[in-house]
């Protein structure tokens, strides 16, 4: 549960309660700059001196894949510039593995997965994707089953951690997408499917993340026991019987975010510790090293990770003196943190 680099230095901070913490970092929408393996080392670099051991990666949404599995399967590649990812992200889940940190993948299945429909799984609506709806999968197509059986297990076999995030749920969205197929949905059919696929590649479902339903809709046959927070803090008691997540408000590169300082970081992330998440991630959609400067990500972390620490401050003059101090025991740049700690 401690990260570590390859010459076994511990991390800055090591007394956490969360067993899981990191980043979901977004590679569909983010540009890597020129060059992603660099960005995404530097990414690793901080997340283990700062003693976090999670890192998710959205690899597929509705814009579509940025993993080809080298082309294999047929699936619609997003156009974001760069094309490498089938390279890189091997290098990158053995760099963190060296590091101490778990790399898991999400991909979208059912809903918002405009990423299937170069793979003739995708229920056939054009107009409402040009209108900007969104996409589904028809899982009842014959290859939809063979298909999304190669995903998951190329998956297992590529990611280190043992966690897999399959997306969003929301349902009504994608009713256009039906609509004008003229196609039933068969919901309980697609989650029955994905089950079965899960046991035979034996994934438990309580490794199995899926995003809390922004429709404030809960499934019963949704497959995946473990739903990853965006909206609220939590669920509603402190007695929660599954794992859960929580990316809630640690969105480090979106305008609100930036607003905050560092101790507002710090105190909501408090906040969401007393409620005793298996897991928290800051959400980043931004990779490249000048971006993660500009807006101070880096500090933002660290922010974050004092806030996961079991030693406490009350007071903002504590929490600006510890993370100073830990700031300018940081390896790479610095200045970042300085800035921050200073407001």
């Amino acid at each position: 549960n401690v990260t570590r680099s390859p010459n076994g230095s511990k991390p800055l901070i090591r007394d956490f309660s969360v067993p899981y913490r990191g980043i979901s970092l977004d590679l569909v929408r983010s540009l890597p700059g020129n060059n992603a393996t660099k960005s995404l080392m530097l990414i690793v670099d901080t997340m283990s001196e700062l003693g976090l051991n999670l890192l998710q990666l959205r690899i597929m949404d509705g814009l579509g894949f940025v993993f080809q599995f080298n082309g294999r399967l047929g699936l619609q590649r997003v156009d974001n510039g760069f094309n490498g990812y089938d390279s890189v992200v091997p290098v990158i889940v053995a760099y963190a593995y060296e590091r101490g940190i778990m790399v898991m993948p999400e991909i979208s299945i059912t809903t918002r997965s405009g990423g299937w429909s170069d793979s003739f799984t995708h229920v056939k609506c054009p107009n409402t994707l040009c209108e900007g709806g969104r996409g589904a999968i028809d899982l009842t197509q014959p290859n939809a089953w063979p298909i999304l059986s190669i995903t998951l297990k190329m998956l297992r076999y590529l990611f280190s951690s043992k966690f897999i995030h399959l997306g969003y749920d929301e349902r009504k969205e994608s009713m256009a997408c039906f609509e004008e197929a003229e196609v039933k949905p068969e919901f309980n059919v697609y989650e029955e499917k994905i089950r079965e696929i899960l046991h035979i590649e034996r994934i438990p479902l309580d490794h199995v993340l899926r995003w809390e339903n922004q429709e404030r809709e809960v499934y019963a046959n949704r497959t995946g026991a473990v739903t990853h927070y965006r909206v609220s803090d939590g669920p509603t008691t402190n007695n929660a019987s599954s794992p859960w997540f929580v990316s809630t408000d640690l969105y480090l590169d979106e305008e609100e975010s930036t607003k905050l300082d560092g101790w507002g970081i710090y105190k909501h992330t408090r906040s969401l510790v007393e409620k005793s998440p298996t897991g928290i991630l800051a959400s980043v959609g931004v990779l490249d090293a000048k971006s993660w400067k500009a807006l101070n990500i880096q500090g933002r972390l660290l922010a974050m990770s004092l806030g996961l620490s079991k030693t406490a401050v009350n007071s903002e003059t504590g929490f600006r003196k510890r993370y100073n101090k830990t700031c300018f025991s940081l390896n790479s740049s610095s200045y970042e943190c300085e800035k921050m700690g200073t407001l």
